[in-house]
């Protein structure tokens, strides 16, 4: 049970400490004067959303510290064991804060925890419900787990290994294209990005070839003019090449007396030779310079065939070839793998099978279970004043093998049906339930539910709204018969509620100053 919750900075809270008692613990108060803000403290400390305009304004920090007395073989002291607390106590003790900056510290027993640790803990000691659980029950999704939790399945063990070995055998199929018919599409798309791309014939440096080629082409009227004026300079004044050969013919009848002359006469031919050579190339370049739209044209539809394939297969030349070497193994793996992908299927159905099977056995069990369930409602439902009330729970029609889809949860939906007067019939709780009735019908399914979770506090805020007169009182009666065993935090404004409570708490907004 909670013995203590102390608050500090937390909204309108500058200081708080609570000592709380046993059994039913009844919080009042004027609208506004901070009941809601206790339990909105008491969530935080025990995991809840960390929301930074909760810190009182003009403060850095806000802590809550909540201190909790356990049985010896609590279901608490198992947890804390399984995540390594070995000293073990009756008193647990919860801590929290959070400052501005949006950070978290969390502490068991002055240890500090991560936050999932803390609320792994946290859930084992309180439950809270409010005015939010009553949207929860009129949602058809949370009427499915409301019945599990009422009664574990023996099967839901095997079903969950049943399923888990079907996934894994489905993500394995996955590996070769899935089915028969994803496979052949498979094989269509990279037959046909194989193809896309060996038909290109790239090569690693072809795409800077390209540019080269594109840039020179666009600069074709410059590049001539500058070879013309290279060649004119050339031939200018002078045939440079046969002043050249006469020169070095002007040495030959000395040459004998001066052995360096060889080596000058031997360099003018070569000059000679090396000058005819650069003009052959300078014109040949100028015969070459000739503007071609075409194969502008051409260059820059390769360029551009490059540029999509790169796009679509890795961003680079590498990258795209790497592509297809990929795509060319996938390919043959999955034309060979036949046989495999035969084998797992025949595996898989196998599985699905006997998931289908255990599925039926769950359901019938939920089915039992619900009828119990909804039995056992009404009952507390008459308790409450609602002694015309029924109550039951429709499942969805079986599915048959074909369209089965293996789930953990079987192939259940669940939806509540409700009438509140006798010869209405039935129908889905959402549509014809009262906020009056909602909450009696939350109270009478926390009052089963909570026997089998056996948290030994419940906290209530303001799930009474709405009720007056007799059946405030039988409401009334209700939370102090569930007190009996366990410890109830209620925030009310009903009286016949407050007069139920073995400890009463009037809680009071003042201004303090200095």
């Amino acid at each position: 049970m909670l013995k203590n919750l102390s608050i500090k900075n937390i909204a309108l809270i500058s200081n708080l400490s609570v000592d709380l008692g046993e059994n039913l613990c009844v919080l009042t108060g004027e609208t506004g004067a901070g009941k809601s803000i206790i339990v909105d403290s008491l969530a935080f400390v025990l995991g809840g959303k960390a929301d930074k305009s909760l810190i009182k304004f003009g403060e850095e920090k806000a802590t809550v510290e909540a201190v909790f007395e356990v049985e010896e073989n609590s279901v608490t002291l198992s947890v804390l064991k399984e995540f390594g607390f070995d000293d073990q106590d009756t008193t647990v003790v919860l801590f929290r804060a959070m400052n501005l900056q949006g950070k978290n510290e969390c502490r068991i027993n002055g240890r500090v925890c991560t936050l999932s640790v803390l609320k792994a803990v946290a859930c084992t000691l309180v439950d809270i419900f409010g005015q939010s659980d009553h949207v929860n029950l009129l949602r058809t999704d949370t009427h499915l787990t409301i019945i599990d939790n009422f009664k574990k399945s023996p099967f839901e063990e095997e079903l969950t290994a049943v399923v888990s070995q079907y996934k894994q055998l489905k993500n394995e199929l996955s590996k070769f294209g899935g089915s028969e018919a994803e496979r052949e599409r498979t094989l269509d798309l990279l037959d046909y990005e194989i193809k896309e791309i060996t038909r290109a014939e790239l090569s690693e440096n072809e795409e800077e070839e390209l540019m080269a080629t594109k840039d020179k082409v666009a600069n074709v009227e410059k590049i001539a003019e500058a070879l013309k004026g290279c060649l004119a300079h050339l031939n200018q004044s002078c045939n440079i090449s046969s002043e050249l050969w006469l020169a070095s013919n002007s040495l030959q009848g000395v040459q004998k007396y001066d052995s360096d002359l060889d080596n000058v006469a031997a360099r003018l031919q070569s000059a000679k030779y090396e000058l005819d050579d650069l003009t052959e190339i300078i014109e040949s370049k100028i015969s070459e310079c000739d503007y071609n739209p075409a194969q502008v044209d051409k260059i820059m539809e390769r360029l551009d065939e490059i540029k999509r394939l790169k796009r679509k297969y890795g961003g680079t030349v590498t990258a795209v070839l790497d592509y297809l070497e990929q795509a060319k193994d996938k390919y043959g793996r999955l034309v060979d793998a036949t046989a495999q992908i035969e084998e797992i299927n025949g595996k898989m159905e196998q599985l699905k099978a006997k998931a289908y099977e255990l599925s039926k056995k769950l359901s019938q069990f939920r089915k039992d279970s619900a009828e119990e369930f909804c039995e056992l409602v009404k009952k507390e439902l008459s308790d409450l004043g609602m002694k015309n009330a029924t109550f039951s729970a429709v499942f969805s029609e079986e599915p048959s093998l074909e369209s089965f889809l293996p789930s953990e949860k079987g192939f259940d939906s669940v939806e509540f049906m409700f009438s509140a007067n006798k010869g209405e019939p039935q129908k889905p709780l959402s549509k014809v339930i009262s906020g009056g009735e909602m909450s009696r019908f939350l109270l009478a399914v926390k009052n089963i539910t909570a026997k089998i979770e056996n948290i030994p506090t419940m906290v209530f805020d303001e799930i009474d709204v709405g009720l007056s007169g007799t059946v405030a009182q039988m409401v009334a009666i209700k939370l102090a018969n569930v007190s009996r065993k366990y410890q109830c935090i209620v925030i009310t404004h009903l009286p016949q509620v407050a007069a139920m409570g073995d400890n009463n708490y009037f809680i009071n907004k003042f201004v303090e100053t200095e």
